[in-house]
């Protein structure tokens, strides 16, 4: 796999990792499923994971084939962005917000977030890439 295709392969699930979240969690309030406020909704976790992520590692070629490293990784640079994630949130929705969401709730919906996208980011969605191409590097 090229690097190009490789980078516009992993950018593009990560995204769409993002939007999955976003949509599950506005149907769950019954806001139903309006494709520009998902891609609002996503914008601040996308932002921050691409500011964080490509720093740390996340789209080098010696994990596109390692699953484990792979999870590791990935974990990490979501640990990491996380936070950048939950502020970009609060400055793009929450804090516009009416009527204004309490601390309680944002500290409750950080903790969703960080944990929902950890799964949905690692485990969904990169871990079996780098298990798909591992595969194929191996010929199985």
């Amino acid at each position: 796999m090229s690097t190009r295709t490789r980078i516009i392969s992993l950018a593009f699930g990560d995204l769409l990792c993002f939007l999955i979240f976003v949509t599950l969690g506005a149907d769950a309030h019954g806001e139903g499923f309006n494709p520009l406020y998902s891609l609002w909704l996503a914008l601040p976790f996308a932002a921050a994971w691409f500011l964080v992520s490509p720093f740390l590692g996340a789209f080098r070629a010696d994990v596109a084939t390692r699953p484990k490293k792979m999870i590791l990784r990935t974990m990490l640079c979501w640990l990491t962005a996380w936070p950048v994630a939950m502020l970009f949130r609060w400055l793009l929705v929450e804090r516009v917000a009416v009527p204004p969401v309490s601390v309680g709730n944002f500290l409750s919906f950080s903790l969703v977030t960080l944990l929902f996208n950890l799964v949905l980011l690692s485990l969904f969605w990169r871990w079996p890439f780098a298990l798909n191409n591992n595969l194929r590097s191996r010929g199985v």
